[in-house]
């Protein structure tokens, strides 16, 4: 999507980030229209677990958001290290994630690319969560270019996803399913070839791992139902489960 660069905020004197995106999307007339409008919306979201954007702007040809700086690493540069985590913290920074996607969701906002590559982890163990709202321009640019496009990551996309269809907030409940399940297993519940995990998205159900008590792969598979109708219909409820 982009590339993005460590600065200091010239008025805040604060570590910013600044995300820098591809060419490929900014010299889109439409998509630059829709960027202004998507990152006004993100940036009035204020949850401690989304990484708050101070800025977007464009410079010339060039589109770009001016974001926190977290100290910390992504969850996936965690879970290649340690392979998987123990159940309490598991669960916590899913609770964590819950919160943070249900204030989104409460605004209108569904993430659509929710993985552990745009989770970022503090040093003090909290959650931080990456590109709200940009999954949906991209997601938007390809809906107008190619039939049958989909953006997301296939491991951690729900059905409809994959299918084309609509999403919504049970889309990204989907996801948090899949990434609670990975965080306990060690890897997601369907890998390899790319068919294969697509297949397996919209037909197979994440089989039972001895790494996952019992009463947590329940929740697994109610977050992760095929029909989105089936699945915790907020973060609010998938939280109380």
């Amino acid at each position: 999507m982009g590339v993005v660069y460590r600065s200091t905020h010239p008025r805040l004197d604060i570590p910013v980030a600044i995300k820098v995106l591809a060419e490929q999307y900014s010299s889109d007339t439409s998509f630059r229209q829709r960027f202004h409008r998507e990152a006004a919306t993100v940036a009035s979201l204020n949850h401690p677990g989304i990484v708050r954007v101070y800025d977007f702007d464009e410079d010339g040809p060039v589109l770009f958001i001016v974001m926190e700086w977290v100290d910390g690493r992504s969850m996936r540069s965690w879970l290649d290290e340690y392979g998987r985590f123990s159940v309490d913290v598991s669960v916590d920074l899913v609770q964590q994630l819950l919160s943070a996607v249900g204030v989104a969701h409460d605004f209108g906002i569904v993430h659509r690319d929710l993985k552990p590559d745009n989770i970022l982890i503090s040093n003090r163990g909290k959650t931080k969560i990456l590109d709200f709202g940009i999954s949906k321009l991209i997601d938007d640019k390809h809906r107008l270019t190619a039939t049958g496009s989909m953006v997301g990551t296939p491991a951690y996309m729900a059905p409809e996803q994959v299918k084309g269809e609509a999403v919504d907030k049970c889309s990204d409940v989907y996801s948090l399913g899949m990434i609670l399940y990975e965080l306990l297993h060690g890897e997601p519940p369907f890998t390899g070839a790319l068919p294969a995990v697509l297949h397996s998205q919209v037909f197979d159900r994440p089989r039972a791992s001895t790494a996952i008590p019992s009463p947590i792969m329940e929740i697994i598979w109610k977050a992760t139902a095929k029909d989105p109708s089936q699945r915790f219909q907020t973060c609010e409820e998938f939280s109380g489960a």
